[in-house]
């Protein structure tokens, strides 16, 4: 192993408590799996005539800056955009750190019938609408909150029992079932109340081995 002292680490981040702009790019080129924390970024008082300056000509141009910063003994990648008149600081992944996308499960036979395609699509259609984010709620977090509060109360915690085991659905029937549903306006997943899943999530980043 080898140990640095703080004054060795700070030299060693050139871009320490500074936002190096490398350049400005188009938004719509940043793949969304790089994005890690935002932070929102006010000004230092000797510092709002430039970033009033910056505001002004980001905001026309519609580009976004790519950046480096360096906080928390780390140098980031990050962009710099405008929402609702105030710079928001991005940081984002570095490219060693994205996993590539290469998946055994994946390799399947993609032999897509032309009905079953149609009917994919007509769900989407009857499900296609606008992204508001006060339409959503975290269901775990309030179901929660409800245990924690009982506790306290001194309540009787009720117990959620299992459905059972998850009923095979065909995939015809499931999307002919949810087309039907989304067409009506009361969209119900195919099979639902089996706690059974289908996919399973695989991390995007990267682990880094220990140092040493």
């Amino acid at each position: 192993y080898v140990i640095l002292e703080d004054d060795e680490v700070e030299r060693g981040l050139r871009s320490a408590r500074t936002i190096d702009i490398l350049k400005f790019v188009p938004a719509e080129e940043i793949d969304p799996i790089f994005w890690r924390q935002p932070y929102y970024l006010v000004p230092e008082q000797t510092g709002a005539k430039a970033y009033a300056l910056l505001r002004k000509a980001l905001g026309e141009e519609g580009y976004v800056a790519l950046a480096k910063v360096a906080f928390r003994d780390k140098e980031h990648l990050a962009t710099l955009r405008l929402r609702e008149n105030v710079f928001v600081l991005e940081t984002m992944l570095w490219p060693d750190e994205i996993r590539p996308a290469d998946f055994e499960e994946l390799q399947i036979d993609d032999d897509i019938r032309p009905q079953e395609l149609k009917m994919a699509q007509s769900l989407i259609a009857n499900m296609t609408d606008h992204f508001d984010p006060d339409e959503f709620h975290d269901d775990y977090r309030e179901k929660l909150e409800q245990v924690v509060e009982a506790k306290i109360q001194g309540r009787e915690i009720a117990v959620v029992e299992e459905t059972g085991t998850a009923t095979v659905v065909d995939l015809m029937e499931a999307l002919k079932a949810s087309v039907e549903a989304t067409a009506s306006g009361t969209p119900k997943a195919a099979g639902e109340g089996s706690k059974k899943k289908t996919t399973k999530a695989a991390p995007a980043k990267k682990k880094k081995a220990a140092a040493g």
